[in-house]
C-alpha cells in the first residue's frame, strides 16, 4: 500500500500535461498525466507517469482548472461541450 504524503498531490494546473488524441487511435505520450480521447469522448488521467504525478495523485480543482485552460486554448477541444460542471467552489 502507498504511503499518502499531502506533498505528492498535485494542486497546481502548471504542473500537468496532456495529449489530445482526436483520431480514436489512443496514442498517448508516456510522459502526459491527461490524455483526452475526443473520439471515444473519455478522459484519463495517469496514476504513474515517472513524471511527477504518483499514487497520491492530483486535485479535481487542479484537474478541472486545467481542463478548463485546455479547452479555452485548443480548437479541437472547443468544439466539445466542457466535460465537468462545479457545484461549488470546494465541491465537485
Amino acid at each position: 500500500m502507498a504511503l499518502f504524503v499531502a506533498s505528492d498531490v498535485i494542486t497546481d494546473p502548471d504542473d500537468l500535461t496532456a495529449t489530445v488524441d482526436t483520431s480514436g487511435a489512443g496514442s498517448r505520450t508516456a510522459a502526459d498525466e491527461i490524455h483526452i480521447d475526443t473520439s471515444n469522448k473519455l478522459i484519463y488521467v495517469a496514476v504513474d507517469t515517472g513524471n511527477g504525478m504518483t499514487v497520491s495523485g492530483l486535485t479535481l480543482k487542479c484537474l478541472y482548472s486545467f481542463l478548463k485552460e485546455r479547452w479555452k486554448a485548443d480548437a479541437n477541444l472547443i468544439k466539445f461541450p466542457f466535460p465537468m460542471t462545479p457545484i461549488t467552489d470546494e465541491q465537485f
